[in-house]
């Protein structure tokens, strides 16, 4: 028991290390809805453009980006793109985010938590923060759009 309890510690610790980094790569947030996608064109660029739901009333704090080799998610993600501000996504007002250099080669998921006021630090609150994760995109080919996702409520 002592030494499940030691590796659940071990793993929030490699999460907090990881968060604190603020990611592995450069992000250029934007609340521009109209930002065209054609941004997202250079190798190790991550791109997405986050909604929230119309009712979405929380006060944004951060969104994390992670990726997962297979599902469901267990643990911390295989790869911690890094934390980003939120502060300007709200219902109506989506937030665009370009994120470069994530050089990973391979398969994953894309992992994305919106913490909002209230909410969790190192996974999201069910009920409180948002989340979602995409089916799996191929990273290393050059850059990865992921369009428009809606975040929803984590359960």
């Amino acid at each position: 028991m002592l030494m499940k309890t030691l590796t659940i510690f071990a793993r929030l610790a490699l999460v907090l290390v990881g968060l604190s980094a603020l990611g592995c790569g450069d992000s250029t947030p934007s609340g521009d809805s109209d930002a065209a996608v054609s941004d997202c064109s250079a190798a190790g660029q991550l791109c997405a453009t986050l909604s929230v739901p119309s009712d979405f009333a929380a006060t944004p704090r951060n969104v994390y980006v992670g990726l997962y080799a297979s599902l469901p998610p267990a643990g911390p993600p295989d790869v911690m793109v890094g934390s980003f501000p939120a502060t300007s996504i709200a219902a109506g007002a989506p937030l665009r985010l370009t994120i470069d250099g994530v050089d990973e080669v391979g398969d994953y998921h894309v992992f994305v938590a919106l913490f909002v006021e209230g909410g969790g630090n190192f996974q999201p609150e069910p009920g409180i923060d948002y989340q979602l994760i995409t089916a799996p995109h191929t990273f290393g080919a050059g850059p990865v759009e992921l369009g428009a996702l809606s975040l929803e409520l984590a359960e």
